[in-house]
């Protein structure tokens, strides 16, 4: 793994992040770390055949793949408190294992893979074992500057460019046009815009949406870093990392075989690629501490996002719907007023229930409308919306359940 060292000093604006943050989170820095050095996935892991094990290529939801020690025991944690020892490990095919339990509301199998281009390999192995349906890649990055950002925030990006295939001579970059944009629906896009609203007030951290780099080394040049974010300016990017790319290009050659996969990466910002062996707090552990705190920040995330059990209810292959989606719109688009009111109101289930209810009885071509609703089994024999029609009325509009739907 390539490094590229820098000799300059850590700036004042990075000094005094990380005072700030020692200042207000030292205990669950502490806690963090404590969890971390101690924690032995040996007492809650047991190692099982593919014959024995209760996971399968049928029920694996989602594939989160970590790079670093930090980020696996973040994640092995994280399955500890939700399954005690239900946790089982299954040998990959690069020698690596897979580790798999119930995470939020779905099947998870994690793994480890290489810092960098290895990531690739990694994820086309996991795609072709367990075909789930979203690959996250989860953890820590580097940041844009600490004038927008803080240790601790959150990055996702829309758009991830990387150097692998760039040039860098006589001082300056050239980037390949080799760009990835992930692969989202209407639903996360929501969840993601929403999230970025009110999680500075609920959990302490930003969250940030852009562009980032991918690079092939870890970063400790500021001088460096600034020539990859100027030679994209155009994108504004709001930080990189290692992996990201590798990840995408891996989804993208696998679709032929596997269909379309949601793919998308959630990290924590732990450092800005400037000096990171500058002590500045006096914590011998400094460096391990931010990074944990970074990883515990994508992590509350992450499980907000896995704990929302309307996250995968939206099949990205599904074919059920095909037909419905046809007839549907085409009379979505002989109601008007019911657009309208949609639109206006921005509440699914008033808009819907006001519209139908008012003029099933006297309209046919609204009665024949709800008549395919009900076909489709999206509402019942007293046109009441089932979920599945609620969770269609979502493919055909940009809205959050979660705002919307109350169980």
């Amino acid at each position: 793994m390539k490094s590229l060292e820098c000799t300059e000093k850590m700036s004042d604006a990075i000094k005094e992040n990380i005072i700030d943050v020692f200042t207000n989170h030292s205990a669950a820095m502490n806690e963090l770390f404590l969890m971390h050095s101690t924690l032995n996935p040996d007492t809650f892991v047991t190692l099982k055949s593919e014959s024995e094990s209760r996971f399968s290529k049928n029920n694996v939801d989602i594939v989160i793949l970590t790079a670093t020690p930090i980020e696996t025991n973040m994640i092995l944690n994280a399955m500890r408190q939700q399954n005690t020892n239900k946790i089982e490990k299954i040998r990959a095919e690069n020698g690596r294992a897979y580790h798999l339990s119930r995470l939020g509301e779905y099947n998870i199998a994690h793994i480890q893979s290489p810092m960098g281009s290895g990531a690739k390999e990694t994820a086309s192995l996991a795609i072709k074992k367990w075909n789930p349906k979203i690959i996250i890649s989860y953890g820590i990055a580097l940041g844009e500057t600490p004038n927008k950002q803080k240790l601790g925030d959150v990055i996702f990006p829309t758009l991830i460019i990387s150097y692998r295939d760039g040039k860098y001579s006589d001082g300056e970059i050239f980037v390949s046009k080799n760009a990835w944009v992930p692969n989202t629906d209407a639903y996360i896009r929501n969840f993601i815009d929403e999230y970025g609203t009110h999680c500075k007030p609920k959990h302490g951290f930003n969250l940030h949406s852009g562009t980032i780099i991918e690079s092939p080394w870890v970063l400790s040049d500021p001088d460096l870093k600034e020539k990859f974010f100027s030679s994209i300016k155009s994108f504004r990017a709001i930080g990189g990392d290692m992996e990201a790319h590798g990840i995408y290009e891996a989804v993208q050659d696998s679709e032929r075989e596997f269909g379309k996969k949601y793919c998308f990466m959630l990290k924590g910002v732990c450092d800005w690629a400037e000096e990171k062996n500058e002590n500045v707090t006096g914590d011998e552990d400094e460096q391990d501490k931010i990074q944990l705190f970074a990883a515990n920040n994508a992590l509350v995330f992450l499980m907000d996002l896995l704990n929302d059990r309307y996250f995968l209810s939206l099949d990205i292959n599904s074919s059920e719907n095909t037909a419905a989606i046809t007839r549907i719109k085409d009379q979505f688009h002989q109601h008007p007023k019911l657009i309208k009111k949609i639109n206006e109101s921005r509440d699914i289930i008033v808009s819907i229930y006001s519209y139908y209810k008012d003029t099933y009885k006297k309209d046919q071509s609204t009665l024949n409308f709800l008549n395919d609703f009900k076909e489709y089994g999206y509402c019942n024999n007293e046109y009441n919306l089932t979920e599945k029609g609620f969770l269609f009325i979502l493919q055909l509009t940009d809205f959050n359940p979660n705002h919307y739907y109350k169980t």
